[in-house]
């Protein structure tokens, strides 16, 4: 898992709109290549944590990932093999004030995301 939260005027916009009650938004980036076995119960998790937007950045699975991750709600990009290409897609696609990386094969604990919007709200500048 890794976290990244922009350090411009987007998320500086966002300490005036948490100030007026909003929320950080969240979105998670998902890099996947034969996830087939795990990208349903990952992103099953996922739908009650409150993320913002789920990204599925996918390398041309031949298993079937990506049609799994649409079924279930993801947003699928296509991407180039390789983790860094893959991210970089994600978080292209993203639309968050924060970015949150996680392999198919990764769960979170109950409350990470509300937790996480805590946190980058009284430490913007310490996620990276």
């Amino acid at each position: 898992m890794a976290l990244w939260a922009h350090d411009h005027p987007a998320l500086r916009g966002s300490h005036a709109a948490r100030a007026a009650g909003q929320q950080l938004t969240v979105s998670v980036v998902i890099p996947t290549l034969d996830e087939a076995a795990t990208i349903a119960d990952c992103l099953g998790r996922l739908a009650d944590q409150g993320a913002d937007e789920v990204i599925v950045a996918d390398a041309g699975s031949p298993d079937g990932t990506a049609g799994l991750a649409e079924t279930a709600g993801a947003r699928v990009v296509r991407s180039p093999r390789g983790r860094g290409a893959q991210q970089n897609r994600g978080a292209a696609a993203a639309g968050g004030d924060v970015l949150l990386f996680l392999h198919a094969d990764c769960r979170l604990e109950a409350g990470a995301i509300d937790g996480l919007r805590r946190f980058v709200a009284r430490c913007p500048r310490v996620p990276g």
